[in-house]
């Protein structure tokens, strides 16, 4: 009898516990929280996952490995167009403010919340009506693209979007934000270790898609080594660019834009980046 007490009081201390870890949670994730880092999912750093183009886009994106292993096809709504480089900012931030609560409590929250206001300073954007409209269309672009692909289930084809997005919008401020992760980025996150801190930089870029683009790509392919090198081809595609024609992709790398890294460009074959 002493035995089964003493059971029991265990359990439901063990209980007790982890109710206030999981309220914890819920109170972190709904509250404004200072970041450490901005941190992004390894996949979607790495995958053309978002548009760079200036404008709508409504084709398809496709992209296979080199190995035909694995494939991702994005499909973009004709009311509010693809997800955009910029865009996926909201996703950053609210992957960032759901990795912070996962470092204080362990437990990486199913989704967070925030205001448009808490959102725009993090971000450093000015609090004006055209940010508040971006957002709006940034959140219907990141709830509405899908995605069809095997990169976070292996052999099996999914469809599902990265996030759903919703918000109350009373003050026309967007005084409350929620976003809620697909299952596929928290399984991602917690049984494979693939969250990656951001550089600043990244979230820096509000004019160029593609530079956002390729200063998270780069970053992530080269990991600790002090070069990357990548097919011609194969880095338009990652950049969601391959209609872009070769001369004048080859002239955004070389002289449109600035990157942290040396650039080498082997005619249309080959680009090298390589830490300065």
């Amino acid at each position: 009898m002493e035995e089964d007490n003493a059971f029991k009081n265990i359990t439901e201390r063990v209980e007790k516990l982890e109710k206030e870890k999981l309220k914890l949670v819920q109170t972190l994730s709904s509250s404004p929280i200072e970041l450490s880092r901005y941190r992004n999912e390894r996949n979607i750093m790495f995958y053309p996952i978002c548009s760079t183009s200036k404008g709508k886009r409504l084709k398809p994106i496709e992209y296979w490995s080199d190995d035909n292993k694995y494939f991702i096809k994005v499909t973009a709504d004709h009311t509010y167009g693809m997800v955009k480089a910029t865009d996926l900012d909201v996703l950053r931030y609210a992957i960032s403010k759901a990795g912070e609560v996962k470092w204080k409590t362990g437990i990486f929250p199913q989704s967070v919340e925030f205001s448009a206001y808490e959102l725009l300073k993090e971000l450093k954007k000015p609090t004006s009506s055209k940010q508040y409209q971006w957002l709006r269309g940034a959140l219907a672009r990141l709830s509405s693209t899908t995605y069809k692909t095997n990169i976070w289930e292996g052999k099996s084809t999914v469809f599902f979007h990265l996030a759903e997005c919703s918000y109350e919008d009373e003050s026309g401020k967007l005084e409350k934000i929620e976003v809620t992760f697909n299952s596929r980025l928290i399984d991602s996150v917690a049984n494979n270790k693939s969250l990656l801190v951001v550089d600043d930089e990244v979230i820096g870029e509000t004019k160029s898609q593609i530079r956002k683009r390729l200063l998270e790509l780069v970053r992530v392919a080269m990991g600790h080594k002090s070069s990357w090198e990548v097919g011609f081809e194969k880095l338009k595609k990652l950049l969601a660019a391959e209609d872009v024609s070769d001369k004048k992709f080859k002239e955004t790398l070389s002289t449109r834009i600035e990157t942290p890294w040396n650039v080498s460009i082997d005619g249309y074959e080959k680009v090298i980046f390589s830490n300065k």
